[in-house]
């Protein structure tokens, strides 16, 4: 399974794609996932479910980080300051 970010894609990347001689895909289709009424009724239960199912398809590992845990790492390795909607008060 191929995830990542077209945020993080350079040119350099790409270059770098298209200087491989070959380029290995591998596909896995999956059946079609049926949601059970409780997954209809609660469309995050049902996406953490489908989430779950291709982890496992998949041999990956899930993690809850989300776009603000990646806003802070971008900011790290730009060696930026953080930006301001990421910093949060201490109680």
């Amino acid at each position: 399974m191929c995830l990542f970010s077209y945020k993080n894609l350079q040119a350099r990347h790409v270059f770098l794609l298209l200087c491989q001689f070959v380029n290995y895909l591998e596909v896995v289709r999956l059946p079609v996932y049926y949601p059970s009424e409780q997954e209809k009724d609660d469309p995050k239960l049902y996406a953490n479910n489908v989430r779950k199912l291709i982890a496992v398809e998949g041999n990956l590992i899930l993690s809850n980080l989300g776009l603000a845990d990646k806003r802070v790492y971008h900011a790290a390795l730009n060696d930026n300051s953080l930006p301001g909607a990421l910093h949060q008060k201490d109680d």
